[in-house]
């Protein structure tokens, strides 16, 4: 403390003058003159010895009053008379007696006699004791350089009057202005002075210490040399009373004054009349906080704690305390208010509770205005649990908890785990919470803002069952403010979407989230969760299902859209897929695969024989707005509506747009096949545009198989095709592909089927091949050539006609094996 001081601190508080109004009475606290006064050297050095009954009386009258009265000089004086008149009568007296009357002499400032008995040629000084009774006559008579030379004549392993003996050598070279010897000489003194010294003894040491505390050396060391039995508070406050001290002396006092142990109203009048003085200096900020700190101290050990002097300062320093805080607030008083904490912390940890309640609110402030929120929340709390004022823990509890909100940072949902003392600060606040609430219960925006953090706090340290709870007791109590914890509360079912979706039906039941903006929130969220919980199927059938069913409730939103995309795109059975198709093309006009979905469900129904819908549906598809790069699929669309409109114009119009593509022609057959429009199928297969597209064997015979199918009700063009058919096979019998010897297996039984009648009855069949026609002439001939169109068959490998022939199950087997007679073969 002492360091905070600079040398004007020092004046203002240390000279004598700031007692000019008040003294503290103090017993020659000043004194110029020795202290050490002959009674209590006498009470000392003279103990109770036997001698002769004429003496034994004076000898007890010697102690008794040595002991009683000490520096009563009447009573004194009556027994050196006494003593005086016994030494005459008797012309042998003891040195003893003698001794006790010389030492009468001094007790009663007859120093002049005594040292003329003493002085006497036929004086006996045998013993240290006669030496230190000269010494101490020439020390009362001022001759403090004879007395000097006599004292140091002296030689006694007598520890006390070795006592006395440096006592007066330290005081003679204080006389001499030797303060470094006297201080030799005191620490001689002080190690030896009795535990049970009397109260002048001690009186007179101190006043001679400070003395030498008044003297030009620098006491830096005769304070922890002190005996323990001496009153430091009445030495330090002499100090610094005195005018003659040094500064330095009355700095180390002033420190010693505020480490007392056990002070008294001595310290309380010093600080009191210090404090004025600074009150008319108008002193430094500074000066004030190290008086505050040393005043409280003194305060804190005060041995009467009902003591008026001790009240009275304890008000002053709060009005002092109070004074320094209107400015604390200014940029240039950091390190002054951190002092001044500082200087009121002690007080306040160890004083008692009535007397400290107001230095900790005053802390509290000092600790707001630093920016240290926790300290100042936790001073708040400890004066509320003080305070017997209920209207006042009322404030004092808003207080706090405006303290722990700046103390503790705000929690985000994605902040690390709260440890130590960040987590310590934010339990104090649900703390301080519950205590504003206790006496705020209808203070709504608090209570809101606490249930909100205990929510936060609760995600942060993974407890996600307390914090549920708490979401949705918060959400219940503050539906129109609970933004932030719908966000907390979607955050801990982010693992968990079934939870998700339910959360979310939930909250939009409650009448005052099912509008504005997070009406519309919840709504999104709802259908992400929808949407992202369909993927979870295990079946893609049931997907394509759901996504559907979510798409026509969700629509028109993107994620409706996505929905029905989904659902086109997963494997499932035509007429699903169509639906779905549908639904797109219906429900969401606006859809970019709009025109894909039209012709991919067109496309669906053509090949699933729904011709009807998928001629609307392109009639449809034509009235969209095309591309000028889409121009070639529009084209390609236009031949696909005149293969229902005009069948035959249809050839033409789409070999056009068929390019090089062999399955343009392939699947332009099919359709017509559908349509069953013979003549255009027989067209298109003998076309010289489709000839001469360069298609192998195996694709010539599937478009003649779909053409040999398509002409059945046109004979003529069925035997055309046929005839081309039979051809391909007898020039290239070993290059046939699976495909291809079952196209031409199906189409032989059928030939075999219908022509079995014209064997039997015509003697020969007109056919465009030689060999066939040549061979057929008899019946005989005719069940040969059908028997060798089977074997041709069994040959082809083809899975059901081949195992037909093996089990003897298929419609011709009886017949070739002559089973059943010929009639079987017009069944």
């Amino acid at each position: 403390m002492l360091r905070c001081f600079t040398k004007s601190i020092i004046v203002l508080l240390l000279s004598s003058s700031s007692f000019a109004a008040q003294r503290v009475a103090l017993d020659s606290c000043s004194a110029i003159e020795p202290s050490l006064k002959w009674p209590s050297i006498q009470a000392e050095l003279f103990q109770k010895e036997k001698t002769n009954a004429s003496e034994q009386v004076l000898f007890d009258r010697f102690a008794q009053i040595i002991a009683t009265t000490r520096g009563s000089s009447s009573a004194l004086l009556r027994l050196a008379q006494d003593m005086q008149t016994t030494i005459q009568i008797n012309r042998k007296p003891s040195p003893q007696l003698e001794r006790r009357w010389i030492s009468l002499l001094l007790a009663t400032e007859q120093s002049d006699i005594a040292y003329k008995i003493l002085s006497r040629p036929n004086s006996k000084k045998s013993t240290p004791l006669d030496s230190f009774l000269l010494a101490e006559s020439l020390f009362m008579q001022k001759r403090y350089k004879d007395a000097d030379v006599e004292y140091k004549k002296i030689v006694s392993a007598d520890p006390k009057l070795l006592f006395f003996l440096n006592w007066r050598l330290s005081e003679l070279d204080l006389i001499f202005n030797s303060p470094s010897d006297s201080w030799a000489k005191f620490s001689k003194v002080l190690g030896k002075l009795p535990k049970n010294a009397g109260p002048d003894l001690k009186e007179a040491l101190e006043l001679d210490i400070i003395r030498y505390g008044n003297s030009r050396l620098d006491p830096s060391n005769y304070w922890s040399k002190l005996a323990p039995n001496l009153d430091r508070e009445r030495i330090a406050v002499c100090i610094l009373q005195s005018d003659l001290a040094q500064t330095n002396a009355k700095q180390l006092a002033y420190k010693k004054l505020a480490d007392i142990t056990q002070s008294s109203d001595r310290s309380i009048e010093y600080f009191r009349q210090s404090l004025r003085k600074l009150d008319l200096a108008k002193a430094a900020r500074q000066s004030y906080i190290s008086l505050i700190k040393a005043g409280l101290q003194s305060v804190l050990t005060h041995k009467d704690k009902t003591s008026l002097s001790r009240q009275t300062f304890l008000v002053d320093l709060q009005k002092t305390t109070q004074n320094l805080l209107a400015t604390a607030h200014r940029p240039d008083q950091t390190a002054t208010n951190r002092q001044l904490v500082d200087a009121l912390k002690g007080f306040t940890e160890k004083g008692s509770t009535a007397e400290t309640l107001l230095f900790r609110q005053q802390k509290a402030t000092l600790q707001e205005i630093l920016g240290n929120w926790y300290e100042a929340a936790e001073e708040y709390q400890t004066i509320l649990a003080m305070s017997p004022d209920r209207s006042e823990r009322g404030k004092l509890a808003w207080s706090m908890l405006k303290a722990y909100r700046k103390a503790t940072a705000p929690i985000n949902d994605s902040d690390a785990t709260l440890y130590a003392d960040d987590l310590n600060r934010a339990k104090g606040l649900l703390k301080a919470c519950d205590t504003f609430n206790a006496y705020w219960p209808h203070a709504e925006n608090e209570r809101r803002d606490c249930e909100n953090f205990s929510i936060r706090l609760a995600i942060n340290q993974k407890n996600e069952t307390l914090a549920r709870q708490k979401l949705w007791l918060y959400i219940a109590h503050y539906p129109e403010h609970s933004t932030e914890a719908i966000y907390s509360l979607f955050t801990l079912f982010r693992d968990d979407n079934a939870a998700l979706i339910a959360g979310c039906e939930k909250l939009l039941r409650i009448p005052e989230l099912q509008s504005g903006d997070i009406a519309n929130f919840l709504r999104e969220r709802l259908r992400q969760s929808r949407f992202d919980e369909i993927a979870m199927k295990s079946s893609p059938a049931d997907q394509a299902a759901a996504y559907a069913n979510f798409a026509e409730r969700e629509r028109p939103s993107p994620l409706a859209l996505e929905a029905i995309t989904r659902a086109i795109a997963t494997e499932s059975p035509w007429q699903l897929k169509a639906n779905y198709l549908t639904i797109y093309i219906e429900k969401f006009t606006g859809g970019p695969q709009l025109m894909e979905s039209y012709l991919a469900l067109a496309e669906l129904y053509e090949e699933n024989f729904a011709l009807r819908e998928a001629y609307n549906l392109l009639k449809s598809a034509k009235q969209l707005a095309w591309a000028p790069d889409q121009i070639d699929r529009r084209n390609g669309l236009e031949c696909r509506i005149n293969q229902v409109e005009h069948p035959l114009e249809a050839v033409t119009s789409c070999m056009a747009v068929a390019s090089a593509n062999h399955r343009a022609p392939i699947d332009l057959a099919k359709r017509l096949l559908w349509v069953k429009e013979s003549a255009a199928l027989h067209r298109l297969v003998t076309s010289e545009a489709v000839t001469g597209l360069g298609f192998n064997l195996n694709e010539r015979i599937e478009l003649l198989g779909i053409a040999f199918e398509g002409t059945e009700t046109v004979p003529a063009l069925q035997n055309d095709i046929k005839g081309i058919l039979y051809e391909l096979y007898a020039d290239n019998p070993d290059s046939l592909t699976g495909d291809s010897r079952r196209i031409l297996a199906s189409i032989a039984f059928e030939v075999a089927q219908k022509s079995l009648p014209l064997f039997l009855n015509m003697p020969v069949y007109a056919a465009r091949s030689d060999e066939l026609a040549s061979a057929i002439q008899t019946k005989r001939a005719a069940f040969s050539e059908l028997e060798a169109l089977y074997n041709k068959v069994l040959k082809t490998k083809d899975p059901y006609w081949g195992s037909s022939a093996l089990g003897g199950t298929d419609p011709f087997h009886g017949c070739l094996a002559g089973m059943g007679g010929p009639s079987c073969f017009l069944n």
